[in-house]
């Protein structure tokens, strides 16, 4: 019994064997047996009526069932993979040898942005980086080499650069299985995936490992981590070094048993376990370590662990001493130190320390944002300023003895040195001033000009100072025809007053003279006391006639009577001689001039007292 659906197809065939002579295609068609399966049936017919020997048709027929299951199978398993391949995300596509590409599925395009169907006859090879190409050429030629002797289908694996439609280049990778000999592939399916995300994820990584390891190697820290049960995990960077370790010696070690006699390292650890993130600086072997610590949290919050950075601080930590040391010196100086910005118009007080605070009598928070001028208190010492400015400007040091004054009004002088504080690259930061008050020392050392340069009984000047201005006012004569007269005077009967009243009437005496003298003389006049009763008059800018009007001046000051005592008793009169001198034609020296006007005295005093000229 014929199938029902294959009725027609078989009528058709004997038709057309009857009514055509010649040979006639094959017909397939189904028959059910005995046991009611259908089975599968080839017939082929020749219409040989026109041959005289046979006069008929000649039907030849063939069982196909197991061809007809297999075929079917095939086709079903093809149906599959085209399904397969045409709704996959791999790209899959076939190969010939010489790199021709025969077939690409959809996924080609979202890969690539190439349309599969006009790719099919490019080749695949134009499309690989040329840095990639030979290795992929070599891969591929080993691949048909090995392929001969493979027992099975032979296989390739390979990663490379290729280039997308944008222009851009998609890290690829690609397995080939090699099927040259199956005569419905006849090259090699190739599966490939973009990897070009995860190549990019593993370079950052690679990166970022070199990065790590660069810091680590380069810096003088240490990075370890630990897991939660305080072992190390992780153990780097050059900060090892100080402590004699190696890079990753202390791994799979506990900390707690590491650090045992360190309580402070043990409890920093125990805190970042229990997941508090904490910065501390500790001492271990000599040497000063910041150490930064975070937990590692899990997905439920718990802790897994810590990492931990700890940076060889120890050259910091010295200088952070020395600074100590230095700021409790230099706030324990006897010498008051203040320390100003470098900004040169206002220079501004930015530190003073105790020592200057009471040389001052201002307090730090009273100075704090001045300029130190505000010392000069409005009676401002010009050079001493200038020459300051001019350091500042110049960027130099600079010493002076200044004249300020003290919160209370005080005068004080003080000696000053000013120098730059400049950064590693020369640039200045600050100045520094060290101040001394040398008030004191400076009385002293003016005290000390003063009798050298003085008489100790009168306070005039002596001879040593009559001299010198005597010097100076003969040079202003040379230079600007100036006038100087010089008077020379004793006391007549002077060695009468000391016996009469001893050395203390005669020293009250020659202080009352001093005193009249200078009374009825101008205050740019010099007079000093020569020796014993002798005294010296100075007159500058006076010719003769004045000169003898001061003369005359001085005997009639001396006329009236003076005290060397208690009561009218005491009281005595003196007479004076003088001598007088007046520069004039020549070049005459002090010397000369005073010699002058003493020889004019004695002239005067043998002629009875009163005064004379030199002739």
């Amino acid at each position: 019994m014929i199938h029902p659906d294959d009725v027609a197809k078989v009528s058709e065939s004997v038709i057309r064997s009857i009514s055509e002579p010649g040979e006639h295609p094959r017909v397939e068609y189904r028959i059910k047996d005995a046991a009611g399966e259908w089975r599968w049936f080839e017939s082929r017919g020749i219409n040989l009526t026109g041959d005289p020997g046979i006069r008929g048709i000649v039907v030849s027929t063939y069982e196909v069932t197991e061809r007809k299951r297999i075929k079917e199978a095939l086709r079903e398993s093809e149906e599959r993979f085209r399904s397969m391949v045409q709704s996959s995300s791999e790209v899959v596509k076939i190969v010939a040898p010489d790199g021709t590409l025969r077939y690409a599925s959809p996924a080609y395009a979202e890969v690539l942005g190439y349309d599969p169907e006009d790719s099919v006859g490019t080749n695949v090879l134009d499309g690989v980086h040329p840095d990639d190409l030979p290795r992929v050429r070599r891969e591929t030629e080993r691949a048909l080499r090995e392929r001969n002797g493979a027992s099975g289908p032979l296989t390739s694996h390979a990663e490379y650069r290729y280039r997308h439609a944008d222009g851009s280049w998609r890290d690829l990778e690609s397995v080939g299985t090699y099927l040259l000999e199956d005569p419905a592939v006849s090259g090699v399916i190739v599966k490939l995936w973009d990897v070009t995300e995860r190549k990019r994820a593993e370079e950052a990584l690679k990166a970022s490992e070199r990065l790590r390891r660069a810091a680590t190697s380069g810096a003088p820290i240490i990075l370890f981590a630990l897991d939660r049960d305080g072992i190390f995990t992780l153990s780097e960077g050059r900060g090892l070094e100080a402590l004699g370790l190696a890079p990753g010696e202390v791994v799979g070690q506990s900390v707690f048993d590491r650090h045992r006699d360190h309580p402070e390292i043990l409890e920093n650890n125990r805190r970042a376990l229990t997941g508090e993130e904490l910065v501390t600086t500790v001492e271990y072997g000599g040497l000063y370590f910041e150490t930064r610590y975070s937990p590692l949290f899990g997905p439920e919050g718990e802790v897994e662990g810590a990492v931990c950075v700890a940076t060889d601080v120890t050259g910091r930590k010295k200088a952070e001493e020395g600074m100590v040391l230095r700021d409790q010196a230099i706030a324990a100086s006897v010498r008051g130190i203040i320390i100003t910005g470098p900004n040169q118009e206002d220079n501004p007080i930015i530190y003073a320390n105790p020592a200057f605070e009471q040389i001052s009598g201002y307090s730090l928070e009273e100075m704090a944002g001045r300029n130190c001028r505000f010392l000069q208190n409005g009676d401002r010492d010009q050079e001493g300023l200038e020459g300051l400015a001019r350091a500042l400007e110049e960027g130099r040091e600079w010493s002076c003895v200044m004249r300020n004054y003290k919160k209370d009004g005080t005068l004080f002088w003080n000696e000053l040195h000013v120098a730059p504080m400049r950064d590693g690259e020369g640039r200045i930061q600050n100045f520094v001033g060290i101040q001394q008050d040398v008030t004191e020392q400076r009385a002293l050392q003016e005290e000390l000009a003063h009798r050298a340069t003085h008489d100790p009984l009168t306070d005039l000047p002596n001879r040593a100072l009559l001299m010198d201005r005597l010097s100076h006012a003969l040079l202003r004569f040379e230079r600007h025809g100036e006038s100087v007269a010089v008077l020379f005077l004793d006391l007549d009967g002077f060695k009468s007053v000391n016996d009469a009243f001893g050395h203390e009437g005669g020293d009250r005496l020659l202080s009352a003279v001093a005193g009249r003298l200078k009374a009825c003389l101008r205050p740019e006049d010099t007079v000093s006391r020569i020796g014993g009763d002798e005294f010296a008059v100075l007159l500058e800018d006076t010719g003769p006639e004045g000169a003898a009007e001061a003369a005359e001046r001085i005997i009639r000051e001396l006329s009236r009577p003076f005290s060397t005592g208690e009561g009218t008793a005491r009281e005595v009169r003196v007479t004076a001689s003088i001598g007088i001198a007046c520069q004039g034609a020549g070049d005459r020296s002090a010397g000369e001039l005073l010699k002058e006007a003493d020889r004019a005295m004695y002239r005067a005093k043998e002629g009875g007292g009163g005064y004379l000229h030199h002739r």
